[in-house]
């Protein structure tokens, strides 16, 4: 096979890609960018669609000869699906709302019941329907209004993620209003009579929020506009039902605004104006704000309360405190409250009341472990449904109940041919460059691992305090099944340790996020978990760059990398303000318009490093209406590493041409996907079956 594998590798012929250099002045440095004309946003221009055709067809040939085997994976993640599985039953007011996927449909079916004895199941929304004549589907917003007549949903048909919004009387079963414009978030007021909405603009950022009125021939009223870049807008509706909040954030500050549901005519009122650096977030309590806050330097967040009447920051008192080493979220109930603790890297549960007065807590055993909250639309619930999931154990959902003190198990995904007992787990330490301790999570099949190293592939992302938590993935039990260890790296500029974890791999810190990277590699390496040889990298989106920026680091660590959807053109794309997410981006990475910035931004950009040095095979994939990180970075990387490389190895792209930033839609294509990936990482270890 590894004969094979090879021959293929040298009859492959990568072409050239044509060079018009582009050149750009700036900081008195010239920047020349030679595959600049890639860059389409019309997505419309015949040169590049025969490119990226080109380039597809080239892959397509390189797998030729692993087609079986995509076929053979594919089979195997759908043979471990539990077909026609429902979801946990969901009670709003006289409904259990669920929703289902039929064995050979890709999409969900959302179905509710009375809740009275031999009440009969009624298809209130039925995705497949809907995406029957597109290539690509997304749902997006799902809301039922309070008298449970009438539906608000968003739908995406192209992958570019503008939503259109549509309204449907239930009692009827036909579409009542239908909104073509983008849009972002939508509520219902309790009148059953008024939608709040938020719009996007040319730049993908939610910046307007209208009031519209069903049924009425007047204009929808806008209310709030948000003019600053660097910010969205949010919309919610409190759990009480008492109130709509409409957050306007950047990644470094927020503030929040608010409007009784039941007076929906009403203007929005705003708890505390923004100050830079200052966030905050707010739920409910009979005449009291709780205020999830870091202000004053509680990084970690902190809760504090505050009356209704008169919410400004003068009027906040401390409910919980800051803690250093415990990262804070919360949730708010009649009876009680909920804080999501994360501590150590791993989460726990504390529940308390509303006077502190008792304290109960939920841990866990297994290691490492996820762990998020359920859907909990009960106020006056006085149990709470959460989910757990781990490498070894498959997505979970409990319920605790708050008399009792304990946790019954509502269900858990069933994954067919799948033993547990045959896999395990484990967390392993690197030390970084500068001694900070990283954390790496493996999982592998226990009768399948040599004491003399191992085909490894290692994930990383280490951006936006994103924690990277381990879950449980159908798909990933083909790779172990065939000798594969799968690992992550934690690196700096995720969440996994709080805000300090972040930040120490944010904006001038970001080389941070690489160094743990290959340090973590090393140590692998250096324990004989894995060899330079057998070892791929794999990330998407910013866990696409870290990969481009390793490679340009240190090539020689790695057989091969697979960058899906990478943020490789760092520079460039920072420097276009017209591009999603540019401006509100800087809080992130920099502002490359100011010197000291984009002199750090250049030092790692993986498009701006590449450089005449040996590269290992690599597979970066693009999604055509990615409007995160769009096609054309990923191809410009490539063409730029094929130009410089001094090596024989095959650096690969492939457009998915009806996707967007989170690849093709429907259950079937999303793992035709995975397989095509999964056998690419296969055939590089020279694994045929």
């Amino acid at each position: 096979m590894l004969l094979s594998l090879m021959s293929n590798l040298l009859s492959l012929e990568l072409p050239e890609t044509k060079i018009i250099p582009d050149t750009i002045f700036i900081h008195d440095r010239m920047l020349i960018d030679n595959y600049a004309w890639l860059k389409d946003k019309t997505r419309k221009d015949q040169e590049v669609l025969q490119f990226l055709q080109k380039e597809n067809d080239i892959t397509q040939q390189f797998m030729k000869d692993t087609e079986n085997l995509q076929n053979l994976l594919y089979d195997e993640y759908i043979s471990r699906l539990a077909r026609d599985e429902s979801s946990v039953p969901v009670k709003i007011d006289n409904y259990f709302y669920y929703n289902r996927i039929e064995a050979d449909k890709d999409y969900k079916i959302h179905c509710r019941r009375k809740n009275e004895p031999d009440a009969s199941e009624e298809i209130y929304l039925d995705e497949n329907e809907l995406a029957q004549d597109y290539d690509f589907f997304h749902l997006y917003e799902l809301e039922i209004s309070p008298d449970h007549n009438l539906l608000a949903y968003t739908i995406d048909t192209t992958g570019f993620e503008n939503y259109s919004l549509y309204i449907k009387d239930l009692r009827q079963n036909n579409i009542i209003e239908t909104f073509h414009i983008p849009i972002d978030d939508v509520v219902w007021t309790e009148d059953n009579e008024t939608i709040f909405y938020s719009t996007i603009d040319s730049t993908g950022r939610s910046n307007k929020v209208y009031r519209h009125k069903l049924n009425s021939a007047q204009p929808d009223e806008l209310v709030f506009h948000e003019p600053d870049g660097a910010f969205y807008l949010w919309l919610n509706k409190s759990r009480s039902k008492n109130y709509i909040y409409l957050i306007s954030s950047s990644k470094t500050t927020s503030e929040v605004w608010f409007l009784p549901t039941r007076t929906p005519d009403q203007t929005f009122q705003v708890i505390q104006k923004r100050q830079p650096g200052r966030e905050y977030y707010v739920e409910d309590y009979h005449k009291i704000f709780y205020i999830r806050t870091n202000a004053d330097s509680a990084h970690n967040f902190k809760i504090m309360i505050a009356p209704v009447s008169d919410p400004k920051i003068e009027n906040w008192q401390e409910f919980i405190a800051h803690r250093d080493s415990v990262y804070l979220q919360f949730a708010v109930f009649e009876n009680f409250l909920v804080q999501i603790e994360r501590k150590k890297g791993t989460k726990s549960i504390r529940f308390t009341d509303h006077h502190k007065t008792w304290e109960q807590e939920i841990t866990f055993a297994e290691k490492p472990y996820a762990l998020f909250a359920g859907v909990n639309p009960d106020y006056f619930t006085n149990v709470y449904v959460y989910q757990y999931e781990s490498l070894l154990t498959p997505l979970s959902t409990f319920e605790f109940d708050l008399a009792s003190g304990t946790s019954k198990l509502l269900k858990r995904k069933k994954i067919n041919n799948y033993d547990p007992n045959n896999y395990d787990s484990t967390i392993m330490f690197a030390t970084a460059s500068d001694g900070t301790i990283i954390p790496v999570s493996l999982v592998y099949r226990k009768d399948q691992i040599s004491p003399d190293g191992n085909p490894l592939i290692l994930y990383g992302y280490g951006s936006y305090g994103d924690p990277q938590d381990p879950y449980f993935s159908n798909s990933r039990v083909s790779l172990l099944d065939r000798g594969i260890i799968s690992a992550t790296v934690h690196v700096r500029g995720g969440g996994e340790f709080g805000f300090d974890w972040y930040k120490a791999g944010k904006k001038e810190n970001k080389i941070n996020t690489f160094t743990d990277f290959i340090s973590a590699t090393e140590f692998l390496i250096s324990e004989n978990i894995t060899t330079s040889d057998q070892l791929v990298i794999h990330g998407a989106s910013a866990g696409g760059l870290l990969i481009g920026a390793v490679l340009n680091m240190r090539p020689d660590l790695f057989r091969g990398a697979v960058a899906e959807v990478p943020f490789v053109d760092v520079i460039n794309t920072m420097l276009d303000s017209s591009l999603s997410a540019t401006v509100s981006e800087y809080d992130e990475w920099g502002n490359p318009n100011l010197k000291t910035e984009f002199d750090y931004i250049y030092s790692y950009c993986p498009y701006q490093n590449v450089s005449v040095q040996n590269y290992p095979d690599i597979l970066a994939i693009a999604g055509f209406y990615d409007q995160r990180v769009n096609y054309w970075e990923p191809a410009k990387w490539i063409s730029r590493i094929r130009e410089l490389k001094t090596d024989n190895n095959r650096q690969l792209l492939f457009t998915f041409m009806n996707s967007g930033h989170s690849g093709s839609s429907g259950i079937h294509s999303y793992y035709r996907e995975t397989a095509f990936i999964h056998v690419y990482i296969l055939k590089l270890f020279g694994i045929y079956e």
